[in-house]
C-alpha cells in the first residue's frame, strides 16, 4: 500500500467518513464506537388522572382513549343504546276542573242623589257582568228618574251601571259624547252573600 494519496482519495475518504478515523485506523489503534441513545420508553406527555386529556407534546399517532376506573377503555357513547324516553316531553298534568266563578249573590245598597236615598236595596245573582248591569239598571232608573228632573239633569237617566273588579263598588254614569262631558251618580256599595246551602238528598 503506497503512503501517498491523491487528492482523488482524500476526497472519497472525506465522503465515506472522518479523517480523524482514518488515521486512527493507520495508526492501529481501536476506533471508539459512539454509544447509541437511550431509548426513551416514557412517551413525551403525561396524564394527571385517569381519563383525563394528556398533557404536554404527544407523539406521532392517535390520542389515547380515555381510560375507567378499572384501566379498561371507556366504551364509545355512539354504541351507547339510546333511551327511548330520550327527547319526550314531560308528562302533562291532569286535566284540572274548570276555574270559572261560581255565581255569586250580592245585596246592592245604593248612595245618595242630591239630599235622599230614592233607590231602595236590592238583592241579585252576578252570573254574567252584562246582565248583572242591566238588572240593576232596571231596578234604579225608574226611582232616579223624577229626582234627576227634579234637580234639572233629566238628561242623566239615560245612563248605565258599572262595578269595580273586586265586586264591591259601583255607580251610574252618563256620558256625552258629542259634547265630551260625562257624570258619575248614585254610588252603590256592593256585599257579597254566601249562597244558602243546598238541602241534603233524602
Amino acid at each position: 500500500m503506497s503512503g501517498q494519496f491523491r487528492a482523488e482519495d482524500l476526497e472519497a475518504v472525506m465522503a465515506e467518513g472522518s479523517l480523524v478515523d482514518l488515521f486512527t485506523a493507520l495508526a492501529g489503534k481501536q476506533i471508539a464506537q459512539p454509544e447509541p441513545p437511550a431509548e426513551d420508553d416514557e412517551p413525551k406527555y403525561h396524564i394527571p388522572r385517569k381519563g383525563a386529556w394528556p398533557c404536554g407534546t404527544a407523539p406521532s399517532g392517535p390520542t389515547p382513549p380515555p381510560r375507567t376506573s378499572a384501566g379498561r377503555p371507556h366504551p364509545d357513547r355512539r354504541a351507547r343504546p339510546v333511551d327511548p324516553r330520550a327527547g319526550r316531553n314531560p308528562p302533562e298534568a291532569p286535566a284540572t276542573q274548570s276555574l270559572e266563578p261560581l255565581m255569586t249573590t250580592y245585596r246592592i245598597e245604593f248612595g245618595a242623589v242630591g239630599d235622599t236615598r230614592p233607590v231602595p236595596e236590592l238583592t241579585l245573582d252576578f252570573d254574567d257582568p252584562n246582565v248583572f248591569h242591566r238588572a240593576v239598571a232596571s231596578h234604579a232608573i225608574p226611582h232616579l228618574t223624577p229626582v234627576l228632573a227634579e234637580m234639572g239633569r233629566p238628561e242623566l237617566v239615560d245612563c248605565f251601571f258599572r262595578v269595580n273588579s273586586e265586586r264591591t263598588y259601583g255607580e251610574f254614569m252618563w256620558l256625552d259624547l258629542v259634547g265630551g262631558s260625562g257624570a258619575r251618580f248614585c254610588p252603590a256599595r256592593l256585599t257579597a252573600i254566601e249562597p244558602a246551602p243546598a238541602p241534603a238528598a233524602r
